[in-house]
């Protein structure tokens, strides 16, 4: 029997996105970036989250796009898998006898 030794790790670090954030926080509170509008002190958070919506929405067009054209009846994939269904059963059968 062998001792398993469980393995943690964790993840102390900051994102970039939080790191600039916390760094353009500080720079406006402190008074550098006085000039700077509260809405461009959270732009790197607004665009972070953009930016994976737009991710998530494009991967969701990819997927439609896949169940699309595996759905219709005539599609390559979809006879293809029926040729394979149809042969272990054609298989299954013949064992069974």
């Amino acid at each position: 029997m062998t001792d398993k030794k469980r393995r943690t790790s964790s993840s102390g670090g900051m994102s970039l996105i939080t790191l600039t954030w916390v760094i353009l926080l500080i720079l406006k509170l402190a008074g550098p970036l006085d000039h700077m509008k509260w809405l461009w002190v959270f732009s790197p958070i607004w665009i972070g989250a953009s930016l994976g919506v737009l991710f998530l929405i494009i991967i969701g067009f990819i997927l439609l796009a896949a169940v699309i054209g595996i759905a219709s009846s005539s599609s390559q994939v979809v006879v293809g898998i029926k040729n394979w269904f149809s042969k272990n059963d054609k298989e299954d059968n013949i064992d069974e006898q």
